[in-house]
């Protein structure tokens, strides 16, 4: 049976295991960034910019990665669509009815 002393030493010794669990992530996160990517965002569209922030303003306060990655497919879909119906021209309108054919 673990005393009271002990259960204060284990209770120590996890929440050092804890902040070093912590530290350890934050430098794994920071060591995989590409930090190249930030010094790109003049060369690449206001789209990519604006998927990529909102992506992260909804994981920092949602705290949840899934609806974070969501709202960047949803983002990445919708400036897609805009880029394919900018490109789509429609250039002749039929001027002449269609006639119904009768039996």
């Amino acid at each position: 049976m673990i005393g009271l002393a002990g259960c204060r030493r284990l209770r120590r010794l996890l929440t050092i295991g804890l902040a070093a669990l912590v530290a350890m992530m934050i430098m794994v996160s920071i060591g995989t960034f590409s930090w190249r990517s930030l010094r790109e965002l003049a060369i690449h569209p206001k789209s990519f910019f604006s998927v990529m922030t909102g992506t992260v303003i909804v994981i920092v306060a949602i705290h949840d990665r899934a609806k974070g990655m969501l709202t960047g497919v949803i983002l990445s879909a919708v400036f897609f669509a805009r880029k394919v119906g900018r490109m789509l021209i429609i250039d002749d309108i039929q001027s002449t009815p269609i006639r119904a054919s009768t039996l």
